[in-house]
Formats: structure tokens, sequence, C-alpha cells
């Protein structure tokens, strides 16, 4: 069952069924093999055929935990979603962007992650098109429990457009920056 050739099958049939908690646990039990940077480059490889197998990426991040190794490709995510209005992939690209940056606080994608994020903040309070993005994005961002630079940055970028948040959800940015400190 463990020789790659079976694993890339199970995990494409995964991918059919889009079973991102199979995903999920495959990864998990697997973490320590030897193999494992070649089953994640397989798992990413299948993000270049339709958003359906992105958000299946995202989903199996967001269900159970990130590793390092999906780290750039989260950074790509958001990179991508910077430019594009979609509402799903973006909450679930910010939410698994957090859970990375919770896990390797420290790390120097993170700090890219931090910015992509304002960035992405930024493009959807100008449009104030879909306000239950932001709401989405402050309400993950509770949840946040950095220490040191991340969470700084967070913190000034949100305290310096506080006053730019509609009114409708001023609340809730307001509970984001009281829960990071």
């Amino acid at each position: 069952w463990l020789a790659q050739d079976s694993i890339n099958s199970k995990i494409d049939s995964m991918f059919a069924c889009q079973d991102y908690s199979a995903i999920a646990s495959l990864l998990e039990g697997l973490e320590s093999a030897e193999s494992f940077d070649s089953i994640v480059d397989h798992i990413i490889s299948k993000s270049n055929e339709s958003k359906a197998k992105k958000k299946t990426i995202l989903n199996s991040i967001n269900y159970n935990k990130p590793y390092r190794e999906f780290g750039q490709f989260i950074v790509d995510e958001l990179t991508a979603i910077e430019h594009i209005k979609e509402t799903t992939q973006t909450k679930l690209v910010v939410e698994a962007a957090i859970k990375y940056m919770i896990r390797f606080t420290h790390d120097d994608l993170s700090f890219v992650m931090v910015s992509k994020i304002s960035s992405i903040i930024g493009r959807l309070l100008s449009s104030k098109n879909d306000l239950s993005v932001l709401k989405h994005i402050f309400s993950n961002l509770r949840s946040i429990r950095l220490s040191g630079q991340p969470k700084e940055e967070i913190t000034n970028y949100l305290l310096s457009i506080l006053e730019t948040i509609p009114i409708e959800i001023r609340y809730n940015a307001a509970s984001c920056l009281n829960k990071l400190g």
C-alpha cells in the first residue's frame, strides 16, 4: 500500500471524491514517511487541474493541520486570490494561511502571508462588495495566537485601517484587534 504509485493512485481517487478529510488523514499518517515530500508534491500538482482540486487541498489543510511543505502553495494561492473575486476560495485560503501562521509563527512564509492577507483586506475594503468575506477574515484573525512580528504587523495594519472599515463590520474588526491584544 505504501508504494509510491499506490499512494498516488489512492490520492487521485480521494480527489475524485473531493474527500479532503481522507487526504488530511493520509497526510497525518504519513507525516514521518521518507516519501512525505513527494506525496505533498503530488497533492499540490493536482491543484493545477481545477479549482475544485485547489479547494480540496485547502479544505484538507483547514480540516487537520498545515505542513511546512504547503507553505509556498498557500502563498501562491494568496497571491492569486489578490487579483480575483472568488468568495469561497478567498475564505479557504485565508483560513489555511492563518492555520499555517499559527503553527509556523516565525517562518519566513508567515511574514509573506501577513502581507498578502493585508493586501486582500485592502482590496475588499476598496470594493465594499462582499463584507461577509471581511467578517470571515476578521473572525479567523481573532483566533491567531501569534507572538512577535507577525502579530504586531497584523495589529498595526488593522489599527491603521480601522476608520476606513464600514460601520457594519467595524465591531468585528475591533473585536479582532481586542483578541490580538
